[in-house]
């Protein structure tokens, strides 16, 4: 896994910034400059939250800042794209080759977590100011044994060392409990056990025989009284038929009786209707004389209110002079809108004239302001020329004269426009009342329109209802006769319906006769039907009494009978409740001594692990031994590599991670080195561990040469040169040290 090139925008202090990471990369420049914020920005992009980056790396004045990372794993190329935002949420995305793996802050963390981790990323290959010798000084003080674990992933044995500890606490409490719920059963439980439901087996099926012939008997006296049960609804049903029968005769013999009533009364009615047949002719004689009335009355009425609508719709005079004078008036309606419209161009010239002085007026003052906040060293923003002070004064000047000669213009035109306003507001007005003519106009053509058509009407009307009087026979006569005579036929009329509607009903009385006359033969047939049934009918109720008698006393055999099997099958049913009571206990003593073995085996398997994650002689002991021959190894191999002393022969660990450096002539402490010495060492051990624990052979330094003296500087130089050729290395210095030979950016000027 490689870094390839990081680009940042809004970035700190860069507003935009692109570096090649591919070859390794040193960076120079003073303080200030921005140098360390390139290398957060590499640790932005592996980082799992925004926390500590949102308020600090974003670049004064803006909202948003972006960093995009490039590197390569396994041939492929990976490309990680982040966004602050100082309002929202960060944004993040990473991408293989062009195509997304992950589009989320928290997926792509987990996806470069499996890549590499921020903890190895933290401990390892970020080297904060100040810290080059850190990893060799933590070793010394109090966790920095567990740190190195931590790395190695025995803090994770150590976990579940004491995760097995816990367990076995837990679980011995469990077997104790198993125990304990074993002492309260017998010691022979699971004789009693079976002895028990043996005995209450034998009892159950003695208890069912009995059943069995209690309900035999019972089935026998059940047939019995269902053979009763037959006769007696039969007996039941007879009575009951015979019952109805003789209340539908009793209905029958009334509605005859009621029906003959009515026929009677109707037949009387019936003859009665002769005499009004010759009063009904008489009333239609006298009505045909008085008929022609009524129309003529109607037509008079009609006539006269046609009268009175031709005298409502004359022409009227006011409203003729009225319709001239509009004519007159609106025919001057374009030449006011003429008018209007070079009014309103007039004043958009106006408007235009003074907003582009007033804007040269902010124009000039600005220019002015910006004359007086030059220095002699600058350009003259008008020619380019150098900008001398007389030259400087001289622009200041014409300038401040410009300004008053625009002012003026702007008060003479802001002096013309009430003027201007003035005769625009009157063009409006003119046009506003004209075209309100205009609408008066059409308005009282169309009053005057519609009356004349009404009056051509009502006139066409009039001469219709002239033909229809002479035609109905209309001679002159009085109005008030006409009226008279209309009051009669309508006094006729109303007798007329009245006798009418009586011998309306002629047809229907007879039919209700006739009907009536039927139903009554429909009855007397029924009633003879009903009388010949009931004889047919054979009912004695001493029979039923004796059945009922018999029925209730097999009734009380039965319920006799029942009461027994359910004594015996209460009996059964508590002996198997005592057979499920054993039973119970019975699978209860089982379950807790499965339960106890189960425990007992669990507590055997978490002996036997953590014996297995045992610190001073199990797994962790083995790996830790094994990981310090690694490291020894490589750690050796790097510190001969950038250290030529001869006498120094290997450099190790012992089981509590304190180092020695063995030499031709004994071994010696961490703090026996000199300081150079320590720097080389850390820079070896940090090495080691990255070969040991990461996939990248990467370091990144921020500035590690700010706390060394110029010895020890050059020294840290040429180890760093020496393990270059075969690494990725990035630093930030502010300070040059001639022995390191790396491909440098300079950033002066940011």
């Amino acid at each position: 896994m490689r870094l390839e090139g990081l680009s940042v925008s809004n970035w700190a202090c860069h507003p935009e910034l692109e570096v090649d990471l591919s070859r390794g990369l040193q960076i120079e420049g003073r303080n200030g400059t921005g140098k360390s914020s390139i290398l957060r920005a590499i640790r932005f992009a592996f980082a799992s939250t925004a926390a500590g980056y949102k308020n600090r790396m974003i670049k004064n004045l803006e909202r948003q800042a972006e960093i995009t990372l490039s590197f390569t794993r396994d041939g492929k190329k990976y490309s990680i794209n982040k966004v602050l935002h100082k309002d929202k949420p960060s944004t993040a995305q990473l991408t293989c080759e062009g195509e997304l793996v992950a589009d989320n802050p928290k997926n792509v963390s987990e996806a470069l977590n499996d890549f590499l981790s921020e903890e190895v990323l933290d401990s390892l290959h970020y080297v904060p100011q100040g810290e080059i010798t850190w990893i060799v000084d933590r070793l010394t003080q109090k966790g920095g044994r567990q740190e190195l674990d931590s790395l190695f992933g025995l803090n994770r044995l150590e976990k579940a060392y004491k995760a097995c500890g816990e367990k076995i606490r837990e679980v011995k409490v469990k077997t104790e409990v198993f125990e304990e719920q074993l002492a309260k059963y017998p010691e022979d439980a699971e004789k009693e056990f079976r002895e028990g439901l043996g005995g209450l087996s034998e009892e159950w099926g003695r208890l069912g025989i009995q059943i069995a012939e209690k309900n035999k008997v019972l089935g026998e006296v059940s047939g019995n009284l269902s053979e009763v049960e037959r006769n007696i609804s039969e007996l039941k049903r007879r009575k009951v038929e015979r019952e109805k029968i003789e209340v539908e005769l009793g209905r029958l013999e009334i509605a005859i009786s009621d029906v003959s009533n009515r026929i009677a009364s109707f037949q009387r009615e019936f003859n009665s209707l002769e005499g009004e047949k010759n009063e009904l002719a008489e009333l239609k004689s006298q009505a045909s004389q008085c008929e022609k009335y009524a129309g003529l009355r109607k037509l008079l009425t009609e006539f006269t209110s046609l009268n009175d609508k031709l005298a409502q719709t004359k022409a009227d005079e006011g409203e003729s002079s009225r319709l001239r004078e509009l004519e007159l008036a609106v025919s001057g309606r374009e030449e006011a809108g003429k008018t209007l419209i070079e009014f309103e161009k007039q004043f958009e010239k106006f408007n235009a004239a003074l907003i582009e002085s007033e804007l040269e007026v902010q124009r000039l003052r600005a220019f002015l302001k910006d004359l007086r906040g030059l220095s002699g060293q600058a350009n003259c923003p008008r020619c380019g020329q150098a900008l001398s002070k007389g030259h400087l004064m001289n622009e200041t000047v014409v300038t401040e004269q410009t300004i008053v000669k625009e002012e003026d213009r702007v008060g003479n035109i802001k002096s013309k426009e009430p003027e201007v306003r003035t005769f625009l507001d009157e063009a409006k007005a003119r046009v506003k009342e004209l075209q309100k003519m205009e609408f008066e106009l059409k308005s009282l053509k169309d009053t005057i329109e519609k009356r004349e058509g009404e009056r051509v009407k009502v006139l066409k009307d009039r001469e219709e209802i002239s033909v229809k009087l002479k035609e109905t026979g209309y001679d002159g006569e009085d109005p008030s006769l006409v009226e008279m005579k209309v009051s009669e036929y309508n006094n006729l009329k109303g007798k007329i319906e009245v006798v009418e509607e009586k011998l309306s009903g002629e047809a229907e009385l007879k039919g209700k006769i006739e009907k009536l006359t039927k139903d009554s033969d429909i009855n007397l047939a029924r009633k003879k039907e009903l009388s010949e049934g009931l004889e047919k009918i054979v009912f004695e109720p001493k029979e039923l009494e004796e059945g009922e008698n018999r029925r209730d006393g097999l009734f009380k055999s039965k319920y006799a009978i029942d009461g027994e099997v359910k004594e015996l099958s209460f009996k059964l049913r508590e002996n198997e409740s005592k057979a499920r009571e054993i039973e119970d206990k019975k699978k209860g003593f089982y379950e807790v001594k499965k339960s106890r073995e189960e425990s007992e085996a669990k507590l055997n398997l978490f002996l036997r692990a953590r014996e297995v994650f045992h610190t001073d002689r199990g797994l962790p002991k083995y790996l830790r031994d094994k990981y310090i021959n690694t490291l020894n190894a490589t750690l050796t191999h790097y510190f001969k590599r950038f250290n030529q002393n001869p006498t120094y022969k290997e450099v190790s660990f012992d089981k509590d991670y304190k180092i020695q450096v063995k030499t031709t002539s004994g071994t010696l402490g961490l703090d026996q080195l000199s300081g150079g010495e320590r720097v080389q060492l850390a820079v070896a051990l940090r090495i080691a561990l990255i070969e040991m624990l990461s996939p990248m052979r990467l370091l990144i330094l921020d500035e590690p040469f700010g706390s060394l003296d110029e010895e020890h500087r050059e020294l840290l130089g040429e180890t760093l040169n020496k393990m270059a050729a075969g690494w990725q290395l990035i630093l930030v210095t502010h300070v040059h040290v001639d022995s390191l030979y790396l491909e440098s950016r300079e950033l002066e000027g940011y």
